[in-house]
C-alpha cells in the first residue's frame, strides 16, 4: 500500500518540518528577488536551490509529517481477510465502496 515501514517518531516529524521551513525560506527569497532585483546573481541560485531542496525533502518525508492512524493499520491482516472473503455478491461500484469503507474502519 505504499508504506515504507518507517513509523512516526518526533525526529521524523522534525525532519519533515525542517524541509517545510527550507521551502518557505526559499519561497520568501524568491519573492524578494522577484520584487527587488538587487543582487539577483547571488540571491537567485540560493532561492532556487532552497525551493528545490524543500520540495524534494518535503516529498520524501511526507509520510513522516502525517500524524494520523495510517501507520497503525494492520495492512497484512486486512489484505489476508480480503483474499479469504467471498466477494461474488459485490457487483456495483457503490457496493464495493461501502464494503471497502467497512473493512478499513475495522482495521484502523
Amino acid at each position: 500500500m505504499g508504506m515504507t515501514g518507517i513509523g512516526f517518531t518526533p525526529f521524523n516529524w522534525f525532519i519533515h518540518v525542517f524541509f517545510l521551513i527550507v521551502f518557505l525560506v526559499g519561497l520568501v527569497l524568491f519573492i524578494v528577488w522577484a520584487v527587488r532585483t538587487i543582487k539577483k546573481d547571488k540571491l537567485l541560485p540560493w532561492a532556487i536551490g532552497l525551493l528545490i531542496l524543500g520540495i524534494l525533502g518535503g516529498s520524501f518525508t511526507m509520510q513522516w509529517g502525517m500524524m494520523n492512524s495510517w501507520n497503525n493499520v494492520n495492512w497484512q491482516n486486512m489484505a489476508q481477510h480480503m483474499r479469504d472473503e467471498d466477494h461474488s455478491d459485490l457487483t456495483a461500484p457503490e457496493e464495493w465502496q461501502e464494503h471497502m469503507l467497512e473493512e478499513m474502519s475495522e482495521y484502523m
